[in-house]
């Protein structure tokens, strides 16, 4: 019983793992790119673009059948990332009319 009851204690831990990619995109910047911590259903990401960081809390985590889209929209401020994280390398896309970015990352 005290077995099954550590078990059923543990399983909300390992869901809320963490997880971190470093990903890069073709850019005349050989510095842009974008670091994303997952951290359960919210994450934080730093994307350097045209030498600039930007820097985003709390944005939503979701997984669904297409990957892991990462969405920092918050008022005026439009920027997803839509990541396919079931094959090694990681792989996607970041969509962003604030950045003037549409671009493919590796991870």
């Amino acid at each position: 019983m005290k077995a099954l009851l550590s078990i059923l204690l543990l399983i909300p831990t390992m869901a809320m793992a963490s997880e971190g990619y470093e990903c890069h995109f073709a850019s005349s910047y050989n510095a842009d790119g974008v670091k994303i911590d997952i951290n359960g259903q919210f994450s934080q990401v730093e994307l350097i673009h045209k030498g600039k960081k930007s820097f985003y809390k709390k944005c939503k985590a979701e997984k669904d059948d297409f990957g892991l889209l990462i969405d920092c929209t918050q008022g005026l401020t439009d920027f997803m990332i839509l990541l396919n994280n079931e094959v090694r390398p990681a792989s996607g896309g970041i969509m962003s009319s604030t950045h003037d970015l549409f671009v493919d990352i590796d991870c």
